[in-house]
């Protein structure tokens, strides 16, 4: 197997509770993934899958263990570093696109790298070949509320892999599409991620998505238990 992307060891968080305690979300996960893998994360809602995606991503601090993306530990890392570190390497898609209004698709799609300091005729360049690659050189003028709820979540899919990140986070990224629309939209994560050599980390509540992915990993009672294919 390639080398590990993203690794954790020995994670633990936990929140408090309303009467003073404390409820723990993950207990003691070990947990890796390799370039051109693909993982899916399923469990109960509330269990704790976005509090794991957000470890990953370094925008959470565990209670202990450690996180490392592309061999740099997040603990290691200031408020700046981390943000950079994270543009640089990590790609994001939620369930609700989070498009800025204001911007239009292909502005939207640039900003990963118009963040990280990219010339904008380049940044625009490449933001506007990655529209066309996922359909949508067509509504690159656009802003987000001209859009189809599809042609949205693909713009958001486009923001995160422009920056050719080596792991994308891909939080219930098709909760909100019909069926059709969310097999277009996992099948377009899935191809340009193994085209970019990235790693892909999904959590979905879809089985039949999650079953077409390298990996599938259920979170239950703060821990991983992988499941034989």
């Amino acid at each position: 197997m390639n080398e590990a992307i993203v690794r954790c060891r020995e994670l633990c968080k936990s929140y408090p509770v309303g009467d003073g305690g404390v409820q723990s979300v993950l207990t003691n996960v070990d947990f890796s993934v390799a370039a051109c893998e693909a993982v899916s994360i399923a469990g109960t809602s509330g269990v704790g899958k976005t509090t794991l995606l957000h470890l990953l991503g370094g925008l959470d601090i565990p209670d202990s263990g450690s996180v490392a993306v592309g061999g740099r530990d997040w603990s290691e890392l200031g408020k700046t570093a981390a943000a950079d570190w994270r543009n640089k390497h990590l790609g994001f898609v939620f369930q609700f696109h989070l498009l800025l209004p204001e911007f239009s698709a292909l502005e939207n799609t640039a900003m990963p790298l118009l963040i990280r300091k990219t010339p904008r005729p380049e940044a625009l360049r490449r933001a506007a070949a990655m529209l066309e690659r996922l359909g949508l050189a067509a509504h690159a003028d656009k802003p987000p509320v001209k859009l189809s709820g599809g042609e949205r979540q693909r713009t958001a899919i486009a923001r995160a892999l422009v920056g050719e990140p080596d792991c994308v986070l891909a939080d219930e990224p098709t909760g909100n599409l019909d069926e059709k629309n969310a097999k277009v939209v996992f099948d377009m994560l899935i191809e340009n991620c193994r085209k970019q050599g990235a790693a892909l980390i999904l959590v979905s509540h879809d089985t039949r998505l999650a079953a077409l992915t390298d990996r599938k990993i259920i979170l239950h009672d703060g821990m991983l238990q992988e499941e034989v294919k």
